[in-house]
C-alpha cells in the first residue's frame, strides 16, 4: 500500500500547476470497484481502484470555438450543464489468479459427469492516464452530475479537446464520428491482458474494465467544500465504492492517505 500512495504521489505532483486560477472549483474523485466474472461458469472477481481531478468550466469555455462562431453571427449560445473538464487521472489494477472448474459434460439439468480445471490470471498493472469528463445542471449545490469514463474524446482543464486513444467514438466538439478499433475497456492499463488456462489449452485476451460496466455515473452534486461518498450495487456483479470531494484546492486527498 504504501507503494501505491508513493507512486500517486509522484504522479499527481507531476502535472504542471494552472497560474491564475485559484479561483478554479475542483472534483477530486477516488473509487474502488470490484467486478464479478466468470470463465465457463468459474466465477472470479476484478477488483481496481481509479483517483481523478476535475474542473468545473462553463459551456463558453468548453465549447469556446462554437461560442466564437455564434457571437459572430449574432446569437446567443445556449446555456446548457456545466461541463467538468479534465486535469489528470489515474487507474490501478489488482493483480489476480483464480482456480476453479467447470462441467464439460452435463447430465439432466443439474448434474455433470465430468468436470475440467480452469485458471485464469492477470497481472497488476496501471493505467496513466486515465480519462473521465462530467456534466451538471447548476442548482445551487443541489441537483445530479454525471461523469463518464473515457477511452477516445476528453476536454482538458484548458478548454481544448483531445482525442486520446484509439475507438468508435463521437467526435466531442461537434465533428464527423472517427471510426477505429474498438476498445474493450474505458480504462486502457498498460497490461491489459488475461490468460485462461484450460488443461492443455491457452487463451488471452483483453480484460474488459469494471468502469467499462460502470459506463455512467449520476450521483447528487456534492456541496462546496465537502465530501460526498457511497457504494454502488449494479445486477449483483459489480460493487463500487466512491468518495468525491468538490473544493478550492487543487489538490487531491487521495496520494495524502497514509497505510
Amino acid at each position: 500500500m504504501r507503494k501505491i500512495y508513493l507512486v500517486l504521489l509522484i504522479l499527481f505532483t507531476a502535472y504542471p500547476s494552472f497560474a491564475g486560477e485559484e479561483d478554479r472549483i475542483y472534483w477530486h474523485i477516488y473509487m474502488w470497484c470490484s467486478k464479478y466474472d466468470h470463465f465457463h461458469h468459474m466465477k472470479y472477481s476484478v477488483t481496481e481502484e481509479l483517483w481523478a481531478t476535475l474542473v468545473e468550466m462553463n459551456t463558453e469555455e468548453a465549447y469556446s470555438d462554437l461560442h466564437r462562431e455564434v457571437k459572430d453571427k449574432k446569437g446567443i449560445s445556449p446555456r446548457g450543464p456545466v461541463t467538468l473538464g479534465w486535469v489528470r487521472g489515474i487507474a490501478h489494477r489488482e493483480e489476480g489468479d483464480f482456480n476453479g472448474k467447470y462441467c464439460v459434460e452435463s447430465v439432466g439439468r443439474s448434474g455433470c459427469r465430468r468436470w475440467k480445471r480452469v485458471r485464469v490470471y492477470w497481472p497488476s498493472s496501471w493505467a496513466d492516464p486515465a480519462y473521465i469528463y462530467g456534466t451538471f445542471t447548476r442548482r445551487g449545490d443541489e441537483g445530479n452530475f454525471k461523469i463518464w469514463f473515457e477511452s477516445c474524446g476528453i476536454i482538458r482543464a484548458d478548454g481544448t479537446w483531445l482525442q486520446v486513444k484509439e475507438g468508435v467514438c463521437w467526435n466531442l466538439a461537434g465533428g464527423p464520428v472517427e471510426h477505429a478499433p474498438v476498445m474493450k475497456g474505458t480504462i486502457a492499463y498498460e497490461n491489459p491482458t488475461m490468460t485462461f488456462v484450460n488443461g492443455n489449452e491457452v487463451m488471452r485476451e483483453e480484460g474488459k474494465s469494471a468502469f467499462y460496466s460502470l459506463n455512467i455515473l449520476r450521483l447528487p452534486v456534492p456541496a462546496l467544500g465537502s465530501f460526498t461518498e457511497n457504494y454502488i450495487t449494479k445486477r449483483q456483479s459489480l460493487m463500487c465504492y466512491y468518495r468525491i470531494q468538490r473544493t478550492f484546492n487543487r489538490q487531491h486527498f487521495g496520494w495524502m492517505v497514509g497505510d
